[in-house]
């Protein structure tokens, strides 16, 4: 059960192409499922899952979505499984430059996580159901700081799926503090 692999993430889309969560600009908005329906779940079990809300990097066109993973591994196999089922291209064995590498952070703190932390080690800091994102470089991109931080986050309770309910910046909040900062997003 421990190398089970999750499912992937999927997004509805029309027959145009464009998915029904998205943006006039193409950002997908709302997560992809929920914690009840996460990838992997059942190939995990219960006592030895962790389920935590994934938002992919700003450029990319993925729904943020919930996915589990076992508890013993590490933060780099994460990684590797979230870029996986997004169809996220990862070099990070063979970029040598950190800056190049992608890292998975806690969006409640906006820090890196250690690749080589298990995610049970990273107890209380990072538990089932908190939102991570993955993104190039050490640093996450400031207007997701920002946005993190307007609203409570970054030493508060950052981002969730029910954000506008606990007063935290929603996807599209976010989506929209990007485009004012003229990033660019797809």
């Amino acid at each position: 059960a421990g190398g089970a692999t999750p499912a992937v993430c999927t997004t509805s889309t029309s027959r145009s192409g464009s998915s029904s969560s998205s943006s006039s600009s193409g950002v997908i908005l709302t997560p992809s499922n929920t914690p009840a329906t996460a990838a992997g779940l059942k190939a995990i079990e219960a006592e030895d899952r962790v389920v935590l809300l994934v938002y992919f990097p700003l450029s990319s066109r993925v729904a943020p979505c919930y996915m589990a993973f076992h508890k013993r591994w590490s933060v780099g196999k994460v990684v590797d499984k979230i870029c996986t089922h997004g169809k996220i291209q990862n070099h990070n064995n063979q970029a040598a430059d950190e800056e190049q590498q992608l890292h998975l952070f806690n969006l409640k703190l906006c820090v890196p996580l250690p690749p080589s932390a298990t995610l049970v080690s990273l107890a209380p800091e990072l538990s089932s159901g908190d939102p991570v994102m993955v993104s190039p470089g050490t640093v996450l991109p400031a207007v997701v700081v920002d946005a993190v931080r307007a609203r409570g986050g970054a030493g508060g309770r950052g981002l969730s799926a029910s954000a506008p309910a606990l007063g935290l910046p929603s996807v599209a909040e976010l989506t929209a503090a990007a485009r004012k900062a003229e990033c660019v997003l797809c």
